[in-house]
This record gives structure tokens, sequence and C-alpha cells, in this order.
């Protein structure tokens, strides 16, 4: 996926502005000049051996493309672009199917080569009708496959193992286009694909051992809008630049299977598994930075000679994270959030019975939520390096908006808020109060003897320190509850100070 996002960028970065109205005229020259724009306002370079016309066509041939950024550069070229006046204000684009693509990447170890990739990128029959004014021209794209082959790595490991890569991406279909404003190049896709499939494979001569993998998506999509800002990030995050950014980004997919395969000496380790849909969504507005990621219905089983159980397998209904940060300086305090969710992790009978032969332990699926959110304030950088050490940001509030966490027949709950007020330490003073339920902790400590897993010597401590932070329940059931607060640098759980903070 990594491959074809940078095949679809480095086009995406090229591509010129989009589409209104509708009779406006746009002509080969007008697309040529934007896609220079394009790629000068991403921070890469493109130059051409010839450009001329021929009749309805310009003809761009020996074309380079070239961009560096965070010690990662990558040079490409393609033998030939033509881009034809079809008459009605529009214009076709096509090219050579092969794209060559050279990557540079810093060393993975200290002292080691830098990393150099060669990748070749083909797309077949692909092309783009241009349209709309020179100003504004958006893409209709298409092609029916896209592939990407590794066909030399060098200053890694990787070279040793004669790693190859291959990915092939399926009907491509979608719009791109990017339209002149105050702030510069604005740029908007919507590109979908019906599916993708990756295999990479390596062997290493020195253990006599393979590696092989194998991976099918369906229902590729992405959407993605924002101003075109590589060339000004590059030469540094601008607090300004930072904090008027604003773009975003939807990745989705439908279905995902994979196989995992190492061949050692010892036998052979397979892993096979499914995903259902996914998603990765990212946002920058107002100096702040949301990103999301969702995976449902995961599935793993697992066969590997150095355990003598067949078909360990893991299932999960849901994951997701989620995580709201500032990313420029602010005079007020800006909001983060952190959240993360794991829905009904269940191992399979087999797994269980591994570490629980006696089946003493409840089976239940775990379950996992920790959602939180505050208001913090990012530090300016000093200009003067020398000027004395700050913090990076001034937290202000954090609020622990729910924790629950549920296995083996036990059960965590919380919830609470607090504030920090600045300190001459330079590490704010924190007040807090969180409230936490306990529920089945001494059974599931029972049963964890019971099974042989633990020592009854070895639950001493946790249940002195449990018997220190919570009071039992007042109906006599299995539970605790604790109310930990933090005020005046003491640590108190139940109204007991438990520590003085320096």
């Amino acid at each position: 996926m990594h491959s074809h996002a940078k095949s679809t960028s480095v086009f995406a970065a090229l591509m010129a502005c989009a589409a209104w109205p509708a009779l406006a005229d746009v002509t080969p020259e007008d697309v040529w000049q934007n896609w220079q724009d394009a790629s000068a306002a991403m921070g890469q370079t493109v130059v051409a051996g010839s450009v001329a016309r021929d009749g309805d066509t310009l003809k761009i041939e020996a074309i380079t493309l070239a961009s560096a950024a965070n010690s990662v550069t990558a040079e490409g070229s393609i033998e030939q672009i033509l881009m034809e006046d079809q008459g009605d204000g529009t214009v076709l684009v096509t090219m050579s199917p092969d794209y060559p693509l050279k990557m540079r990447l810093p060393a993975m170890e200290a002292g080691k080569p830098e990393v150099e990739l060669n990748i070749l990128v083909t797309q077949t029959d692909f092309q783009m009708i241009a349209s709309g004014d020179a100003d504004a021209i958006s893409y209709d794209m298409t092609a029916p496959t896209i592939t990407v082959k590794l066909d030399r790595i060098a200053g890694t490991a990787a070279q040793e193992a004669n790693l190859t890569l291959d990915a092939t991406i399926t009907d491509i279909a979608g719009t791109y286009a990017t339209r002149k404003t105050d702030a510069g190049l604005q740029a908007d896709s919507d590109i979908t694909a019906s599916g993708m499939a990756l295999a990479v494979v390596g062997a290493q001569p020195a253990d006599q051992s393979e590696f092989r993998a194998t991976a099918a998506m369906t229902g590729l999509a992405l959407k993605s809008s924002g101003a075109l800002l590589g060339a000004a990030l590059a030469a540094g995050a601008d607090p300004q630049i930072m904090a008027a950014m604003e773009n975003s980004s939807d990745i989705t997919t439908q279905t995902t299977e994979f196989t995992l395969e190492m061949v050692e000496s010892n036998g052979t380790t397979t892993a096979n598994g499914t995903l259902g849909q996914g998603q990765v969504t990212a946002k920058t507005a107002g100096g702040v930075m949301d990103f999301f990621a969702t995976q449902s219905s995961a599935a793993l089983t697992v066969n590997t000679p150095s355990v003598p159980v067949p078909d360990m397998a893991i299932t999960l209904d849901k994951f997701a994270i989620a995580l709201t940060a500032p990313i420029a300086a602010s005079e007020a305090a800006l909001p983060f959030a952190f959240s993360i969710e794991l829905a009904n992790l269940s191992l399979s009978d087999v797994l269980w019975t591994l570490f629980d032969p006696s089946a003493a332990l409840p089976r239940d699926p775990i379950n996992l939520l920790i959602d939180s959110e505050g208001t913090t304030k990012l530090n300016a950088v000093p200009p003067d390096p020398s000027a004395a050490q700050m913090m990076p940001a001034d937290l202000e509030t954090l609020n622990l908006k729910a924790l629950r966490l549920s296995m083996a027949g036990a059960e965590l709950l919380g919830a609470g808020t607090s504030t920090f007020t600045p300190d001459p330490s330079g590490i704010p003073s924190p007040n807090a109060k969180l409230d936490f339920t306990l529920t089945g902790a001494n059974g599931l400590m029972d049963k964890l003897v019971a099974s042989g897993l633990i020592a009854p010597e070895m639950l001493t401590f946790p249940r002195m320190m449990l018997a220190m932070v919570a009071s039992p329940m007042t109906d006599g059931s299995d539970g605790y509850t604790s109310t930990i607060e933090i005020q005046d640098k003491a640590v108190s759980a139940n109204g007991q100070v438990l520590y003085q903070l320096p």
C-alpha cells in the first residue's frame, strides 16, 4: 500500500487545479504549466528534456522528477507524456507505462550505509482527461492496473535476505484536482480501487530460512483535501504555516486477507488472518490535528513447530485509536484527546488450554476502553538555542472520561478530572480526583491460584496494596471502590494520605 501511495503521490503532486466552470477551456500548455506549479508547491522538481507541439498534441519527453524531505530522496523518470487537445476544451493525458523510481533512505543503524531502493511502477493504459481552465483543472483518471515492484535493495540486511516485493492495484478510477487560492494551490482527490494484491518473499542463505507474505485487499478508497505545502514544510515547520494549515484525508478498505510463512530448520511457522472494514482518517485545522484509525473483525490463526498445539486462534471484534493534539504554538490552550478501544478480544479454547489446562479461569473476551481529553498549550521553540529550556507544552486539564478493563471475570471501571497549575520547578502541579470500581478481583486471584499459574504467596503484596487504596463494597460482594485524590501535592486514597509529592 505504501508503494501505491508513493506512486499516486508523484502524479498527484504533478496534477493541477480543479474544475469549474464546465464551459471553460484548458490547453495542453495550461496542463503542463500547472503540473510544474504543483510540483514546486510540493517541494519536487520536474525537468523535461524536450517540450514541443505536434499538431494538437504537446509532447514532453525525457522527464525527470526529484524530491527530498527528512533525509529521504527520490528520483523518477518518465520517457514520454502526451497531452492532446481534444477540441472540446479538454485535454487527454497519456504517458509511458513504466516509471522507474530510485529512493535513498537514512542508514538503519549507525555506521551502516544508507538504504537504496530501486522500484519500478508500471501503469497499464493509465490516462487522464483534464478539464477546467488555467487556474482550476480537474482530472478524471482511470487505470486497469498499476503494479509496483521492488527489484533492488541495498545497504541493509534485507539485501542479504534477497527480499522482493510485488504489489498490483486493480481498477483505479477517480478524480484529482487543484485550484489556485490566495494561500497557494489547493488539492482535492477522490480515488478508488477494486483491490490490491501484495507479495513479499525473502530468503536467508546463511541459515537456510525463507520468508513469504501475501495480502489481498478489496474496496480501497482514498479521499483527501488540502493545500500543497510540501516545499514550505520542508523549509521548516513555520508556526504560522502550522497554525493556518487545513487538510484532511480518509482511507478505507473493505476486506483484507493475509498469510505469513516462515521456513526454518526446525519447521515451518504459518499465520493466516482476515480483517473486516478498516479506516484511517486525519484532519488538521486551527492548529490542531485529529487522527482516527479503526479496524473491525480481525482473526488470526497461528501454527508453529515450537508450540505443539495446532490452530492457535485470536479474534477481535474491533480495534480503534484516536488522537487529538495541538501542532502549533498558541497563546490560548488548545484541546487534546486520546482514546483506545479493544472490543471482544477472544482466545480459542486451544490457546486457553496452553496456560489454563484445568479451565479454572473464565474464558470471557477481553475488553479495554480508555477515553481521555484535556487542554494544553504548546510553547514556541526559543530562537536562541542557548536560551533556558522550557517544557514543550503546558498541560492545563486532563480528564479521564472513561476507563474500562474486563477480563477473566474481573472488571475495572474509572473516571475523573484533573487540573494543573504552574509551578516554579517548571513541572505543573496537579490537582485531581479519580473514582474507581473493581469487581471480581478476589475471585480472579483465587482462580489464578487454583489453576496453578500463581503461588498463593505471590498474591500477598497485591492483596495488601488493594486493602490500602480501596474499600470493600458495603453489600458484601466481591468488589471495591476507591477515590484517588491529589491536593496540595498530597496523594490520598479514600481520604488517607499515601504519598507527598516533592
